[in-house]
Parts: structure tokens; sequence; C-alpha cells
């Protein structure tokens, strides 16, 4: 039990864990009022914006959890939908930014940390672009994939780790009209690595359509795709396609961990929640 309204419900959780080992989660939803925190026996810490249910917004679009200043402490990013832009929350609830820059946030994706080990924020928004803020939440650029209207995106060290220097791997999804999906690969300057057709329709689930990942049991991670259709594409970091299949249903979300040393995918439906491992 979460302890959340009745109107209110849960779509969405990231997790991220601070410079002293605690591991935290956010949840929330699409278009829902506010983000939850939780410790890591799920001990509600946090509700906001606290007042959201009395003053209410366009909705809450993506919420990310990071350590911006390079001191370990969690910082909650939440982008909404409509006006509000985007803001930076500590975790006792204080508003440490806001920027109204830009609107109707889709995605945040956290950089990678600099010499100073401060962390930028790029926001998918209505300009079909990623816009770049500081720390301190200051719009210090934009980044644009010619030809390509943006409207997810998501990044990973497919091929290491930051503590091993790995390369951060961009993926987005592309539509220049509705129902026309496009996988993208692309470097932080915006330009297009590869590309991948998905297959055409309108998302009627909230599942997020990129995610990094282990299916293969290789050394690399994978970016698996969900189509509209209810199809898994899998493709490696530069774009080369490993699998696909068809699941069947519609999807709600998508994971990939490990059960005794084996990759798992676990993909969650309206018929629950199945797990999935390659055949050796």
């Amino acid at each position: 039990p979460l302890g959340l309204e009745e109107s209110e419900m849960v779509g969405l959780l990231r997790t991220a864990v601070d410079g002293q080992g605690t591991r935290y989660f956010a949840a929330t939803a699409s278009a829902q009022q506010r983000f939850h925190l939780f410790d890591q026996q799920w001990k509600p810490l946090l509700r906001y914006p606290e007042d959201a249910l009395e003053n209410k917004h366009a909705g809450i679009s993506d919420v990310q959890l990071g350590a911006p200043d390079g001191d370990g402490k969690i910082v909650a990013y939440v982008g909404y939908w409509g006006l509000v832009g985007v803001q930076a929350v500590s975790l006792q609830g204080k508003r440490l930014w806001s920027n109204r820059s830009i609107s109707d946030v889709r995605k945040i994706a956290l950089g990678r940390p600099d010499q100073q080990k401060q962390q930028n924020l790029y926001c998918v928004n209505n300009n079909g672009s990623l816009t770049v803020f500081n720390a301190e939440g200051k719009n210090i650029g934009r980044v644009a994939v010619r030809d390509r209207m943006l409207q997810w995106v998501a990044n990973a060290y497919l091929d290491g780790n930051i503590a091993s220097n790995g390369e951060l791997n961009w993926c987005g999804l592309s539509a220049s009209q509705m129902g026309d999906n496009r996988a993208l690969g692309f470097n932080i300057k915006g330009k297009e690595l590869w590309s991948k057709t998905l297959p055409a329709g309108v998302y009627n689930t909230t599942v997020e359509p990129i995610i990094a990942g282990n299916f293969t049991g290789e050394k690399s991670d994978q970016w698996i795709l969900v189509g509209p259709d209810g199809s898994v594409h899998i493709v490696s970091a530069d774009g080369k396609p490993i699998d696909e299949f068809t699941f069947g249903a519609a999807i709600n979300g998508l994971a990939t961990t490990t059960l005794d040393d084996r990759p798992l995918l676990i993909i969650a439906s309206e018929e629950g929640i199945q797990a999935w491992f390659v055949e050796r």
C-alpha cells in the first residue's frame, strides 16, 4: 500500500542511490498531479507538489532522480505537461529551481557528469528537440537531430559504465506525423547514427517505448524498443537488429533483470507480469 488518494495512480517508477548508499523510489504516472517519494523500505517521504490536489495543473509528464552537483545528494527533476516547464526539488520538498522556458516536457534525461561531476538535464519538449539545462536550472542550449521531431529519448552506458569511461549512448523516438514511428541513435551533437522503422500506429498505453538492458547475455547492453502493436525489437548500440518478436497484447511496461545469472525480459500487460529468457 502506497497511501495514495483515491484519484491517484502509479504507472512509472524511478530509482536512484545517494552517496551514502541509500536507495529512493519516485512513483507517479503521466498527467498525475503529484509524484510520491519513498525510501528503500517504501516508507513515504514526500508528496510533490504538496498542494497539487487543491491547486491543479496540466499534469506531471516525467520524473527523474539524480545527483547533479556531484555531492551524492539526490534531487528530483519534475517535468510537466502544459506551461509549468521543469523543476528541481530536494528530497525534503524544497523547490530548488523552476524553468518555464519550455512546455509539454515529454521526457527528461540526465547527461554525463563533467569534470566537476555536475550533470546537465536534457528535456524533450514540444519543439521536437532536447533543451539543455545546467545544474542551476539555466537554459544553456539545444540538441536537435536534423529532419527529426523527437517525441522521446533515453540514454545509457551500453558498452560500459561511467566508472570505466564508457560512452553515453542516446536513442530517440521520432514521428514526422501521427502513427509514423522511427527509433534513432544519435550523439550529443545531434548527429544521427542509425535509424529503425517501428510498426505504425499510436501507443494506447503509457509504456516507455525505449529502454536499455541486457536480454542476450552479451557483454554490451542493448536497446529494447516497443512498438504500438505489442512488438519488441532488440538492437545493438549501433542499431544492428538482434531479435524481435510480437508479444500478442498491448505492453504496459518493460524491464530487464537477471535470475541465476540468466538475463530476463520482464513484460507487464493487462494479463499480468511475465518473464522471458533466451534459450541457448
